[in-house]
């Protein structure tokens, strides 16, 4: 009776799961789509041509539906201005009237994908929420890039500990509204981004990349140290740029928890 008993309970819980997994396996949405799909690339010439490409990407992202995000990856020359992955990403932003204090809430995103042989804009379709985002195809880093404001004789490599001394004027960096969501800026953590900065002779950031830290930070704090000013460096009259990698301090996020 015993047997007849575990046999019979051993059953129902072998039925019961099986049950549950059909249930849960309904609910899950299929993704169809789980690659971004490329529309097109092209090397970048002028604006009007510019202008022309992103309207026809525009026309084709509005035949998808609601759920589709359009992806824009802007990558610079090898031989260009430290301007110029920002303008270009302006001018795209700006075409798409992208607001910037929202801009990863829109339905065209703009990322800066390092660098190319030639300045180049890629296109794609993210048509799922499932789906994933594009990975970025760059041939170069900035350290590789011949940038035409920064020469080996006009320019000065530092170390961190040089660049923090030169430090005349900065501004707290607060944590992102998404590293704050998923925890990353707590009181208890030391959380730092790494930046590659380069200085003009007037001691103003003129480029400024995250090469390491989380990378909901990055992004942000390479842009926020552009507000940071630093000592001009002159050797026997002669004023330098001054580039190299800065550890920068992210100001801790203080979660109060609330019991209801």
């Amino acid at each position: 009776m015993k047997l007849k008993l575990i046999f019979i309970t051993t059953l129902f819980f072998i039925f019961t799961i099986s049950i549950n997994a059909q249930t849960d396996s309904s609910k899950t949405k299929t993704c169809i789509h789980p690659y971004s799909f490329k529309f097109d690339e092209f090397l970048v010439k002028d604006s009007e041509d510019t202008a022309k490409r992103l309207e026809e990407f525009k026309k084709r992202f509005e035949e998808e539906t609601k759920e589709a995000i359009g992806i824009i990856h802007v990558y610079g020359g090898k031989k260009s201005s430290v301007y110029e992955i920002k303008n270009l990403v302006a001018e795209v932003e700006n075409f798409f009237g992208i607001n910037s204090d929202n801009r990863y809430k829109e339905k065209f995103r703009v990322y800066d994908a390092d660098y190319r042989t030639k300045a180049t804009i890629e296109m794609f379709i993210k048509l799922q929420e499932c789906s994933k985002y594009p990975e970025t195809t760059s041939d170069f880093t900035f350290d590789e890039v011949e940038f035409t404001e920064i020469t080996s004789k006009n320019t000065l490599e530092k170390s961190n500990a040089d660049l923090s001394k030169l430090i005349s004027k900065k501004t707290k960096i607060e944590c992102t509204p998404a590293g704050k969501a998923v925890g990353i800026c707590s009181q208890n953590k030391n959380v730092v981004v790494e930046v590659f900065i380069i200085i003009d002779t007037n001691g103003k950031v003129i480029y400024s990349k995250g090469v390491s830290g989380h990378p909901l930070l990055k992004s942000n704090t390479s842009t926020k140290i552009k507000d940071w000013t630093f000592h001009p460096v002159v050797i026997k009259n002669k004023p330098f740029n001054v580039k190299g990698i800065l550890s920068v301090e992210i100001e801790p996020f203080n979660e109060q928890i609330v019991n209801y």
